[in-house]
C-alpha cells in the first residue's frame, strides 16, 4: 500500500507536551477516520515547527490535503 506524508506547521511543535502532541495526533487520526477506514496512521515527527505524519492509503483513496487539517493550538 502507497505511503504519503501530511505535513503540518505548528508554530512551537518542538516544544509541545506528549499530552499536546496526543491530543494533534488524535485529531489527525480522526480526520483520516473521516475520509475513509482504509487509511491508516503510521507514525510522526515532530520538528521545531512542523509535525510530519506519515499514513498508508490505498493509490485512489480521497487523501487529504492541507485544508483538511485545523490547528489544534
Amino acid at each position: 500500500m502507497p505511503k504519503y506524508v501530511i505535513e503540518r506547521e505548528i508554530s512551537g511543535a518542538g516544544n509541545l507536551t506528549a499530552e499536546q502532541l496526543k491530543g494533534i495526533s488524535q485529531t489527525s487520526c480522526g480526520v483520516l477516520n473521516i475520509l475513509g477506514p482504509q487509511i491508516q496512521w503510521v507514525y510522526s515527527y515532530v520538528t521545531a515547527d512542523k509535525i510530519y505524519c506519515i499514513y498508508n492509503a490505498p493509490r485512489f483513496a480521497n487523501t487529504p490535503h492541507k485544508e483538511d487539517f485545523q490547528p489544534t493550538q
